[in-house]
């Protein structure tokens, strides 16, 4: 997403998301592959170890017979679940695949791979909302998405800070290319006036002026000529 593109998004409300949410609910099963080697399921799917070995998974969040990541989280409005948006992306992130669970596979478990997709994915939060709603249906708490919700916008605003960095750099970076480049005793040594398709070779090159001056004085460019 670029800058100016950064400045226009707004984070949806919790009404927009839930309606969006709500709207053409279906029918899903147990677990679906919602990302790249990323899974959301139910606790069915959690105890059947043939449908977690058929996955061909290697990381299981809550399952006790297999290397895993547990997050003891109630799906209530009030339980504060984003303390684990961090601590589990490290995990997330690192593993080839990963099935997320919870009671349902709906709130818990879907709130968590949503802040995996916006904080390591770079999505907003209704890019990341999208991403999975194709694959399966979720419907995180009010109080889940409220925190997804903060975390979208702190994340834009970091996007933001680094977009504008980077474009003061490659400013600053043009203006003393710039200023190198007018500093350069390039008349004296163009008698015919200048030639810009050199010219542009040149800049485009990034040749320091002395090393044409050099090359010049020593006959190396044809037409050109030291005064």
């Amino acid at each position: 997403m670029s800058l100016k593109e950064l400045c226009a998004y707004e984070t949806p409300s919790v009404a927009e998301m839930q309606n969006f949410l709500l709207a053409d609910r279906w029918p899903t099963g147990h677990v679906n592959q919602v990302w790249p080697n990323v899974y959301i399921g139910n606790e069915i799917a959690a105890r059947d170890k043939s449908m977690l070995y058929n996955m061909d998974h290697t990381h299981c969040e809550r399952y006790m017979d297999i290397d895993y990541y547990g997050v003891e989280a109630d799906d209530s409005s009030d339980f504060i679940l984003s303390v684990f948006f961090y601590p589990t992306q490290q995990g997330l992130y690192e593993l080839k695949r990963v099935f997320a669970h919870c009671l349902m596979g709906v709130s818990c478990s879907a709130t968590l791979v949503l802040a995996f997709l916006m904080i390591c994915e770079d999505l907003t939060l209704m890019e990341a909302i999208k991403a999975v709603r194709q694959h399966r249906d979720i419907c995180p708490n009010l109080g889940f998405l409220n925190q997804l919700r903060h975390l979208d916008m702190s994340l834009v605003r970091e996007r933001k800070k680094k977009l504008e960095a980077y474009k003061l750099r490659l400013k600053t970076l043009e203006q003393c290319d710039e200023s190198h480049f007018k500093s350069t005793p390039l008349k004296g040594l163009l008698p015919h006036g200048p030639n810009p398709v050199l010219l542009g070779q040149i800049l485009f090159a990034n040749i320091h002026c002395s090393a044409i001056t050099k090359r010049v004085s020593e006959g190396k460019i044809e037409g050109f000529h030291h005064k």
